[in-house]
């Protein structure tokens, strides 16, 4: 025997467990008011009968009700009784692998984000260029030694800094000045995200400034350990897309501290 064919219906449904979850118990919910109004129109049935019930707008002919006209009714009134017991242990156990289906969705990971990324890479910390080349640099706010970089998506805009990037190793000086951020389509001037494979939060932004003198883009990534085992934060600092600088911030050292005060969707 084949399976029904309903013509011109081709659904394309895709859910995931998580969602799942709310729409079945909307079916629970939805199956208990059904059954509260069959009780409580049997309850009405049984009120009517004994006169209890006002305004009555029928009559019964005859007008008396005999001992063995309640005990007819009462026990149309049990069976059905009977049935809605039947259904709500049906409900039960539905509700009970809608709970066990709860505990196999993995929590989501709750970090919170009001702005952007706050960091500092101190003075004189380790720098890799281009994954190979060792030198000293720091990364901070324009204008400071110390300063810590803020920059913000949606808090106040008098918060967000422009910042300043040196390194120094045998071959290769570069001092980098960013000079503007882009906006994204939203307005606001970064992305946030977690990557639940690293247990980091990420920050990136884009801009553009100046290296060495001469107009540069950049892409500036923050990265910050979240889930415990807390360990280093990092930086990388992209310039003209192609050459990678790359720092490592040892806990308290470097003040990196991505998206505080947002929940965090996964990095694509």
């Amino acid at each position: 025997m084949s399976l029904p064919n309903v013509p011109g219906m081709t659904p394309n449904i895709s859910l995931s467990t998580a969602q799942t979850v709310p729409l079945l118990l909307a079916s629970i919910a939805l199956e208990e008011l059904a059954l509260a109004h069959i009780l409580n129109a049997e309850a009405e049935k049984l009120q009517f009968v004994l006169g209890t019930l006002t305004p009555a707008r029928t009559t019964f002919s005859p007008a008396t009700v005999s001992l063995s006209n309640l005990l007819v009714v009462n026990s149309s009134i049990q069976r059905t009784l009977g049935d809605v017991i039947k259904k709500e242990m049906l409900l039960e156990f539905k509700f009970e692998n809608v709970l066990d289906l709860i505990s196999m969705i993995p929590p989501p990971v709750e970090t919170f984000c009001e702005c952007g990324a706050s960091f500092i890479i101190p003075a004189n910390s380790t720098i890799i260029r281009n994954g190979t080349e060792t030198g000293t640099g720091r990364l901070n706010a324009l204008g400071t030694v110390q300063g810590r970089v803020m920059i913000c998506n949606d808090c106040n805009p008098a918060e967000t800094d422009l910042f300043q990037f040196e390194f120094t190793s045998l071959t290769t000086s570069v001092q980098f000045l960013a000079a503007t951020y882009d906006s994204l389509p939203t307005g606001e001037l970064g992305t946030c995200c977690f990557n639940s494979a690293t247990g980091e939060a990420q920050f990136m932004i884009t801009g553009t400034g100046t290296r060495n003198g001469v107009p540069a883009t950049f892409e500036l990534v923050v990265f910050e350990d979240i889930v415990p085992p807390i360990g280093n934060s990092r930086i990388q600092l992209i310039l003209n897309g192609s050459e990678l600088f790359e720092a490592s911030v040892a806990p308290g050292n470097g003040n990196v501290t991505v998206c505080p005060g947002f929940i965090l969707s996964e990095c694509s």
